[in-house]
């Protein structure tokens, strides 16, 4: 397990309203202010490494157990974290009630004990957290038995094992459908079968809210493994009602509803549907923006690149280029955390719109995030749908002497990174041969390209690649 940077990372995660309270714990601690120097400079620094703080601290004593610091650090960033969240979510409210409830038990501080017990059961009921259920049920029927006795807390003694039953069941009815979906994926012949199971024949067999969440998700899968992308879609939606109905359940977990929206969003757009798409986007959005992390800077972004997306199938390109500000805004400020492949999509889909307006030069400023930069294997689909637009646009603004560079440059990224499709190399060749003829050849040149470029192409693989660009529609506007 990577340990190395760890620290580093974690210091680096921390939200600014996090610093801020970290500095407040850190400072009402020990007189050693070399943890608190040391967090300030990991804080500041771009890249910071074990070298880079050697260099900064050089001479400083507490260097010669610089281990020992960064594992002080560590633990003191750790404890003011559980601290800030004690009460951002009931998980680590119960692990602190279950704490205190031991404290109390064992000072013999039995009605102050009964009171957390009671507090603990009520909100570990409320939001289906059965796993510390049982621990507070345990410690239920300590209590009973050290205050009563097991003759007079007989009664009381039963319905906490009962609730215990119940408990141990509803937990085996979810491990069953994570079970379900586990063997549902990746899809196959194998997983069709395995989603088709009796627990999937009624709601009513999930036991909880959360088997509930995964009863749907399950038959949300089961349609989309089988092509059914109708049923798919209304059981995305069912699902979606159904968390919308438990809003305390969203504000404990955000994720959950955000993926059941993403997941709606996606075959909603798959099947055309998109009235309602706008408001769901909102939804996530709304949520994101008060939940900053690197999940809801991830839903965000995620958001941006669906929106760019459906606009782009509807041709609305105006209100996809109106995003351009606070998208472009939001990537630039959570850089550190925006992760490449959407930075691709999103700066591809805005060259693209750009483009299909008729603004050249800003589509190739977006561009230019994609191809000077160094992105290694990342979607290398979507780099390459970025040279090629490229090409295009430079012979739309008449750089000849630029494309005849750019179309070498392109044959050499893709023969590095793979084999070349047969579309590519007509593209390429297209394009070298306009770099070089006469503007009276052009027509003869755009005829022979159309009847070519998807020859031994079936409908289906054309289809997928003029997805992200629209070669035909760009030639047929030529011839």
């Amino acid at each position: 397990m990577k340990k190395k940077g760890n620290l580093y990372f974690l210091i680096k995660s921390l939200s600014p309203s996090e610093k801020r309270y970290f500095k407040i714990v850190a400072a009402s601690g020990s007189g050693n202010k070399n943890p608190i120097r040391l967090f300030d400079f990991i804080d500041k620094a771009e890249n910071p490494t074990n070298e880079s703080v050697k260099a900064f601290f050089a001479g400083e004593k507490f260097l010669n157990q610089l281990h020992v610091t960064k594992i002080y650090l560590h633990k003191l960033v750790m404890r003011s974290l559980r601290n800030f969240h004690h009460q951002s979510n009931k998980e680590t409210e119960l692990i602190q009630l279950l704490q205190d409830i031991e404290i109390l038990f064992k000072k013999d501080l039995f009605d102050h004990c009964q009171l957390e017990i009671e507090r603990g059961l009520k909100l570990a009921r409320t939001y289906e957290k059965d796993h510390h259920l049982l621990a507070l049920l345990a410690w239920k029927r300590q209590f009973l038995l050290s205050k009563q006795g097991p003759v007079k807390a007989k009664k009381e003694l039963q319905k906490v094992f009962e609730e215990v039953r119940k408990c141990i069941a509803r937990q085996e009815n979810l491990y069953q459908y994570w079970q379900l979906i586990i063997e549902a994926f990746p899809p196959s012949k194998e997983s069709r079968s395995a989603v088709d199971d009796e627990l999937l024949h009624a709601e009513e067999q999930a036991q909880s809210l959360q088997a509930k969440t995964l009863f749907y998700y399950a038959k949300q899968s089961s349609s989309f493994i089988n092509r059914n992308f109708a049923e798919a879609f209304r059981t995305a939606n069912l699902l979606v009602e159904l968390l919308e109905k438990h809003p305390k359940r969203i504000q404990e977990d955000p994720r959950s509803y955000i993926t059941a929206l993403n997941n709606l969003i996606g075959i909603g757009i798959q099947l055309k549907q998109t009235d309602d798409l706008p408001q769901h986007i909102e939804k996530i959005r709304l949520l994101s923006e008060k939940d900053k992390n690197s999940f809801s800077i991830k839903a965000m972004l995620h958001t941006y690149n669906i929106e760019l997306e459906l606009y782009r199938d509807l041709g609305e390109y105006d209100k996809g280029l109106a995003l351009f500000e606070p998208a472009t805004a939001f990537i630039k400020k959570n850089d550190r955390h925006v992760a490449v492949d959407y930075k691709l999509l999103i700066y591809y889909q805005f060259a693209y719109l750009h483009f299909k307006k008729g603004l050249h030069s800003e589509a190739l400023k977006c561009l230019n995030e994609l191809i000077y930069n160094t992105f290694e294997n990342m979607r290398q689909d979507i780099q390459t749908y970025g040279r090629m637009l490229n090409l295009i646009i430079h012979f739309e603004l008449g750089n000849i002497m630029v494309l005849k560079y750019a179309v070498a440059s392109t044959r050499r990224y893709l023969q590095k990174k793979r084999k070349m499709e047969a579309f590519e190399k007509r593209l390429l060749s297209f394009f070298s041969k306009i770099s070089t003829s006469p503007k009276s050849d052009y027509p003869q040149l755009f005829r022979k390209l159309q009847t070519e470029l998807f020859e031994g192409y079936s409908i289906e693989q054309k289809n997928d690649i003029l997805d992200y660009l629209d070669f035909e529609g760009w030639i047929k506007e030529r011839v």
